[in-house]
């Protein structure tokens, strides 16, 4: 199952990416599921992960989505995230927390496709990743994404 969250404070554009989503899921015969949340607040104070993509506007009440992003990467430095945004100058934060991608409002289908495509071929060469763990007579060989760093990371 493909899980994304929509956070999104216009109810038109939440309503058109969880379409997007849909028709994505249909097409690829991909089982997805989609959450929404209509603010950086409401989807940050209840983030419990198990999200594969998060698809983020920037300008929203109460908490924008670069500062939801700031804090969801304190609690989740893995998963994909993708800005959608009007504010295509903003994109360019998007670096500080990681972001996968952007999408420049209004979104055609056709890109909006693209970016999945590009996300889930991300996510199965990470599942896909191993390392090998050599200890006295055995050697494991160990998923990356199952590797968690213990020290916050770097950010420029």
């Amino acid at each position: 199952m493909f899980k994304v969250a929509i956070v999104e404070g216009e109810q038109k554009w939440a309503d058109e990416f969880e379409g997007f989503v849909r028709r994505y899921g249909a097409e690829s015969k991909q089982p997805v599921a989609s959450e929404r949340f209509s603010d950086g607040m409401d989807f940050i104070s209840d983030y419990r992960g198990g999200f594969d993509l998060i698809l983020m506007d920037i300008a929203m009440p109460h908490m924008n989505g670069l500062e939801a992003a700031r804090r969801l990467r304190e609690k989740d430095e893995n998963v994909c995230l993708i800005f959608v945004t009007t504010l295509a100058q903003c994109a360019i934060k998007g670096y500080e927390v990681s972001a996968f991608d952007f999408l420049v409002k209004p979104v055609s289908y056709d890109l909006f496709r693209i970016k999945l495509d590009k996300v889930r071929a991300y996510l199965g060469r990470r599942k896909g990743s191993t390392f090998a763990v050599h200890g006295a007579g055995f050697m494991r060989m160990v998923p990356m994404a199952d590797i968690k760093c213990p020290w916050p990371t770097l950010s420029t």
